[in-house]
């Protein structure tokens, strides 16, 4: 009868356990330490899509279809190192704009590991998420443009990335305080939106677009210096030719003046910044609405016009 009774309990457990399988929403796999698949569980159709049945014998690289360096790196020291657990987001195989996340457990036996188990469940929501939260972070509210800490990781991402070439523009309206005691500020507000737009509508994905404060633009633009100043004398011409229309119905007129300085190699952007800063002021002493290259002034460190 006790032979009976625990018959009956493993039953039931291995019951228990079928059903949980069936309705999880991630996929369970067990590995030996070849990473060889060797049981599959839960919702791999719909994460790897590949069903539960046709897993085992499969390798963990040829499932996640991947030559994924962290995930290659963890296969070859997992179980040699000290630990215990490890986790990784990988895109998803055969599932476009899905983001899974892999969470490794070493598996024992006899006090030696045996192998690990990989539960791997759909992060998209919280990776959109975590993304519109660094978004919202680093985006100006007023223009939709990048602020001073998404330009500054965006230019350090184009500064670390190899042959690194672009140069820096320092954008500044000109009479800008003129306008907002004239108007108003919404109409300032206004006038910021279209230059924001302009710039945009004048430079490409790759270049950085960003508003530092104020009515204060600044530019990194993917091209040697030469290039990069025709892209500017397009802006400074897109925004002066035509006149802005307010919600009162009146139009003004506005310019900018803009300072650009090329990278080096070994240049940083505060330097940069500052040689921009330097032109941006040299453009304003020259009558404004214009582009002022750092190669035809000293520079230092100036007190910007106004």
């Amino acid at each position: 009868m006790s032979k009976r009774a625990l018959i009956k309990r493993l039953t039931a457990r291995e019951q228990m356990l079928a059903l949980a399988m069936i309705n999880a929403t991630d996929s369970i796999l067990s590995f030996d330490r070849d990473w060889i698949c060797r049981w599959a569980g839960g919702a791999s159709l719909s994460l790897l899509g590949v069903a539960n049945e046709n897993l085992p014998t499969q390798r963990l690289c040829n499932i996640l279809e991947t030559n994924n360096r962290e995930v290659v790196t963890l296969m070859e020291t997992f179980f040699s190192g000290d630990q215990y657990a490890a986790i990784l987001e990988i895109a998803a195989p055969h599932t476009q704009d899905t983001t899974i996340e892999l969470n490794f457990r070493k598996v024992f036996d006899a006090g030696t590991v045996a192998g690990a188990i990989v539960t791997i469940h759909d992060v998209t929501q919280r990776k959109l998420k975590e993304d519109d939260i660094a978004r919202q972070s680093e985006s100006d509210p007023m223009t939709g443009l990048l602020n001073r800490a998404g330009f500054q990781r965006r230019i350090n991402a184009l500064i670390n990335a190899e042959h690194a070439d672009f140069s820096l523009a320092y954008i500044d309206a000109d009479h800008f305080k003129d306008i907002n005691d004239h108007y108003g500020h919404e109409a300032g507000d206004t006038v910021l939106k279209t230059i924001a737009a302009r710039i945009s509508h004048q430079t490409r994905a790759s270049d950085i677009v960003s508003r530092f404060g104020g009515d204060e633009f600044v530019l990194a633009i993917t091209k040697n210096q030469k290039d990069a100043a025709a892209t500017l004398d397009r802006i400074v011409h897109a925004i002066h030719d035509e006149p802005i229309a307010l919600d009162t119905g009146e139009t003004v007129q506005i310019s900018i003046s803009c300072g650009v300085a090329p990278y080096s190699v070994g240049v940083s952007v505060e330097s940069l910044l500052r040689q921009a800063d330097s032109a941006l002021y040299e453009a304003k002493k020259a009558g404004r609405n214009r582009t002022c290259e750092v190669s035809s002034v000293i520079v230092s460190p100036q007190t910007p016009a106004t």
